[in-house]
């Protein structure tokens, strides 16, 4: 998918922060919309933490996956990067 998501380097995990979208708020409340580290996920991003502070509370081996998949969804966005 191209657009704003996919120019995302989540590789540096310690600057970026990201925040739920309306979509994002809606999956995060309703069962079986996302598989189980996206749904984890969208219950850490709060607009505030660092995605490097998340990251140890997500699936060590697809976290990068898990983020790029929300990204592409519209679950998650970019808020900001310090």
């Amino acid at each position: 998918m191209d657009g704003p998501a996919s120019n995302i380097e989540i590789m540096d995990c310690d600057t970026l922060i990201f925040g739920r979208t309306r979509r994002g708020h809606r999956a995060a409340l309703e069962d079986d919309i996302v598989d189980v580290c996206e749904k984890r996920l969208l219950l850490l991003v709060n607009g505030f933490t660092p995605l490097d502070k998340l990251v140890s509370r997500l699936d060590k081996a697809d976290w990068q996956a898990c983020v790029r998949s929300s990204l592409d969804q519209g679950l998650i966005r970019n808020v900001r990067t310090t």
